[in-house]
């Protein structure tokens, strides 16, 4: 950002450590962005969660994350968020339920010490049986307000410890694993299909070509090739339908080992083999890329010039790898 600052720029400083910590203008922090943002990293975490939970690796794909909730306006924020949701979450779709009630039950619990204390003999079976039979409405207004009337007496904010919990046909759904928090509800389809798995499984392998290259101590101006090899079946249509993507994640040439020169120059090599079957894996090279020729147009190009030295076709590629190294 230095660079593209006015040499008489106020900023444009050796360092950011010589500056001042600039002091902030109150009038300019947004509280409702505050609160949406601090939502969606719940929301976020909450899914994260389950992901661990059920043992399913950020770098697998997702086909969809529902969240639940009733406020409008708080369903607007996560809309308003979604690209960064559905990007943390790796998911394809995100879906906003507003029936809240469909899904999700709230239960309350007396804070025992605060209810004794406020309500001393008062505090009675009676009053803990209404407690815990009240509906989720009724807790939706004792969040929104700070208090509910029970039974004549006025539990205010701090005496009831709130619950919120998916109902038990969606805790114990096949296809949606659940989890929620007081600022999120969150579903995940956890369902794979082979669709899944496979992208998972190249960015496992897109995942072992960056850590090769970080380990070896590859600049990124350095003009490189990856190559693979491939044993057994399962990953060879992994390696088929995503090759492009790995190019274009790694920004290298992703080929065959048997495209190697023979003349490269091995910077270093990996694996990565299947999750569910040790024995079926891809093997990984890395090399410096190495010019390639095409002997018959050398021939064709050379030969005839240069009866006198049959030599000199050898001779010219010697030439060209020496000056490449």
């Amino acid at each position: 950002m230095k660079n593209g600052l006015a040499e008489n720029c106020e900023l444009n400083k050796q360092s950011i450590h010589f500056m001042q910590i600039p002091s902030f203008d109150e009038d300019l922090i947004n509280e409702d962005i505050e609160k949406s943002v601090k939502r969606m990293q719940n929301a976020i975490e909450t899914g994260r969660t389950i992901r661990d939970k059920v043992n399913i690796s950020m770098k697998y794909p997702l086909r969809t994350v529902k969240l639940v909730e009733a406020d409008p306006t708080i369903l607007e924020s996560f809309k308003t968020l979604e690209k960064y949701i559905k990007e943390e979450l790796n998911c394809f779709n995100l879906e906003l339920l507003s029936q809240e009630d469909d899904f999700i039950q709230y239960t309350a619990d007396p804070e025992n010490r605060m209810m004794g204390q406020a309500f001393g003999k008062a505090y009675d079976k009676n009053l803990k049986k209404a407690i815990s039979s009240l509906t989720s409405d009724q807790i939706r207004t004792y969040i929104a307000s700070g208090s509910i009337e029970v039974n004549g007496k006025n539990i205010t904010n701090g005496m009831l410890k709130v619950n919120k919990s998916f109902k038990k046909e969606y805790a114990e759904s096949k296809k949606w694993d659940c989890a929620s928090s007081m600022l999120s509800s969150v579903m995940l389809d956890t369902e794979m299909d082979e669709e899944l798995n496979q992208i998972g499984l190249a960015r496992e392998v897109i995942n072992r070509i960056q850590r090769l290259r970080k380990t070896s101590g590859i600049s990124i101006e350095d003009q490189i090739e990856v190559f693979f090899e491939i044993e057994g079946e399962k990953l060879a249509p992994v390696i088929e339908k995503h090759s492009e993507k790995v190019v274009s994640v790694t920004k290298m040439p992703f080929l065959a080992l048997n495209e190697r020169q023979s003349h490269a120059i091995l910077i270093g090599e990996t694996e990565f083999a299947h999750p569910d079957n040790e024995a079926e894996k891809v093997k990984l090279t890395i090399c410096l890329a190495a010019p390639s020729f095409d002997e018959a147009k050398l021939q064709a190009s050379f030969a005839d010039q240069f009866k006198d030295s049959p030599s000199f076709v050898n001779d010219l590629k010697s030439f060209v790898l020496l000056h490449d190294a």
